[in-house]
C-alpha cells in the first residue's frame, strides 16, 4: 500500500503523470523516455496523448 503520490501510486492518475512528464520535457534540452510498469488501457490513453 502506497500512503504517498509517488512511484506505483501515480499509476490511478495518469492526468498528474502527463502533468509531470510534460514539465520534464519542456524543462530540459535531452529526450525524456519513460517505461511503463504496467500496460493497460489507461496507460495506452496517456502514451498516446503524450505523442500527439
Amino acid at each position: 500500500m502506497n500512503k504517498k503520490l509517488a512511484g506505483s501510486a501515480l499509476l490511478k492518475y495518469p492526468d498528474i503523470i502527463e502533468d509531470i512528464l510534460r514539465t520534464v520535457v519542456d524543462a530540459v534540452d535531452v529526450p525524456v523516455t519513460l517505461k511503463p510498469v504496467q500496460v493497460g488501457i489507461q496507460t495506452i490513453k496517456t502514451v498516446s496523448k503524450l505523442q500527439n
